[in-house]
């Protein structure tokens, strides 16, 4: 049977689980956790997304990931590209790092997030890595708990839930954590029976499903499209063989919001365009970095990110 498409629901939050290729481990070292974070945090600048929890295990990850216009596909990809190049130059070795295909689960936050949370700050216990959930250091659980900080982390949302008083929430947090230290497997946080995708009962999958923005991402040919009105071009501008730099900005704008919503591979977006892969990538690459340097021309492409999603 074909598997179902993921679900890219903007402002969706979902349990996402990283394995190791064949169970193999993923991290090494200290400094493998490390750098790991390290890249969750900057997917969370680059990809505007929030992270709510995380779980480092040896050879797989829990995240808990809340996303923006951008699919999780693309922050997922980026975060394990990166860290595989990481782990194979540091360890002189090639080859995969993770298992495939990740697995990702859109959640019901107002019934599942606080136990989910739970749930992924207590797994060492479970693997019997710590003795309780303050010990194990690779968990957002102690952010939570007042012991350390990570800026890049959201607690709000959860501690929120507790009571609007910080050190109030945190304690009926910590509480919360130690009354499911004894909690087994929970199989309904890998996926419900009516639809493994989702973690949420049958209302909540129906109202999913029936919303309009989870609607098949934009074609190569509605990006190029709604790239060009906003620039004033057309296709057969951008096919011109003239080295004009409006047109080689155009051309990249295109390429990296097709690789956004997954619209389109680099050849496919170089063969539109008649260009080469190489001059293709790096013009993706170079929107990139003005996205990271000036934050009105960030700013820019996002509106047109948001006119497509």
């Amino acid at each position: 049977m074909a598997r179902k498409p993921r679900l890219h629901v903007p402002g969706g939050i979902y349990h996402v689980i990283l394995r190791g290729n064949a169970g193999q481990d993923i991290f090494f070292a200290r400094q493998d956790r490390s750098k790991f974070l390290l890249l969750t945090q900057e997917g969370v600048e680059r990809y505007d997304c929030r992270i709510h929890a995380f779980c480092l295990m040896t050879n797989h990850v829990h995240l808990v990931i809340q996303v923006g216009h951008y699919p999780l596909a693309k922050i997922i990809q980026n975060l394990s590209f990166r860290y595989t190049r990481f782990i194979n130059k540091r360890k002189k070795r090639m080859g995969h790092l993770f298992q495939g295909r990740y697995k990702a689960f859109l959640v019901d936050a107002d019934t599942y997030l606080l136990e989910l949370v739970r749930y992924i700050h207590n797994n060492p216990l479970r693997a019997k890595m710590a003795k309780d959930a303050d010990t194990y250091p690779w968990t957002s659980h102690r952010v939570y708990s007042g012991a350390e900080e990570l800026p890049w982390l959201t607690t709000e949302l959860v501690l929120g839930q507790f009571s609007g008083e910080h050190a109030s929430a945190r304690k009926f947090y910590r509480e919360f954590v130690g009354n499911g230290a004894a909690e087994g497997h929970r199989s309904d946080f890998y996926g419900g029976e009516a639809d493994r995708r989702v973690i949420g009962d049958d209302s909540f999958i129906d109202a999913v499903l029936g919303r309009s923005d989870i609607a098949k991402p934009p074609s190569l040919q509605a990006v190029t499209e709604k790239v060009c009105r906003n620039y004033g071009v057309t296709l057969q501008d951008l096919r011109g063989q003239g080295r004009s730099r409006k047109m080689a900005e155009v051309r990249g704008i295109i390429c990296w919001l097709a690789q956004r919503f997954e619209a389109a591979s680099v050849g496919e977006v170089a063969a539109l365009f008649g260009r080469d892969l190489s001059t293709m990538s790096r013009s993706s690459g170079n929107i990139d970095k003005k996205m990271r340097m000036s934050a009105e021309y960030g700013g820019k492409i996002k509106k047109i990110l948001g006119r497509l999603g």
